[in-house]
């Protein structure tokens, strides 16, 4: 694989897996300490950037430098389904969790589904539990009120 080639496919799948996050430019280059001018960089594909930089990025965003950069294994969801939370929604968000869980290994174990369809089938349902998330925290705090 060629520069140009190396830098294309990081290119796709770092703005798949930060956009999974739901994270701007800005943000990942907060957390993970890479100047956004780079991030910008590597994700139109003019640069493939500096081993130290893609070892930020890969930690950042808790996947492996090979997957980033080469596309070799797979990424890594289970940061997806962590409990972050210790309030009374825990226990329902632990089943949204796990039924989100399951949808991204079904789709993911798919053989009949190319790779790119795949990365975006679980784009779609990560942010679909989000939003069915942030609507049941919603009516949660609204029934409060009352």
């Amino acid at each position: 694989m060629n520069n140009k080639e190396k830098a294309g496919s990081l290119a796709k799948r770092l703005q798949y897996l930060r956009k999974l996050q739901g994270w701007s430019q800005a943000q990942l280059a907060e957390i993970s300490g890479v100047d956004i001018s780079t991030i910008q960089k590597l994700e139109v594909g003019i640069s493939s950037g500096r081993e130290i930089t893609r070892q930020k990025l890969a930690d950042a965003l808790n996947t492996s430098v090979a997957y980033l950069v080469y596309g070799e294994g797979e990424p890594n969801f289970t940061h997806l389904f962590e409990d972050k939370s210790t309030s009374s929604t825990s226990a329902r968000r632990m089943g949204l969790d796990e039924s989100r869980k399951e949808l991204i290994e079904r789709v993911m174990e798919d053989e009949y589904l190319k790779e790119s369809d795949k990365e975006m089938l679980v784009l779609i349902i990560h942010n679909r539990y989000r939003e069915a998330e942030a609507a049941s925290k919603e009516k949660s705090v609204s029934d409060s009120k009352e």
